[in-house]
């Protein structure tokens, strides 16, 4: 028997769609804790000492305004010594 040449009417695999990765706020760094070490790194972020990437910059930005400010820094801060939550 020789393979059919009549187009297949299966249909094509397709990928899933690719999903953005889940931010915890305040988790800048990434290591799935909220410490004074995000809290620095959001300050640094705000006052231009650090550039920080799309997952860090949505995890900074606490307030979700758009913009990493000495405001998220602090509540970071915060929250890492449970004097406050999000």
């Amino acid at each position: 028997t020789e393979p059919s040449t009549e187009p297949s009417t299966e249909p094509e695999p397709t990928e899933p769609e690719p999903t953005e990765p889940e931010v915890m706020p305040g988790d800048v760094d990434g290591d799935g804790k909220v410490t004074s070490a995000d809290a620095r790194l959001a300050l640094r972020a705000a006052v231009k000492l650090e550039t920080l990437d799309e997952a860090k910059t949505k995890a900074a930005d606490v307030d979700k305004n758009n913009q990493i400010s000495t405001s998220d820094a602090r509540k970071i801060l915060r929250v890492a010594v449970k004097l406050d939550e999000f």
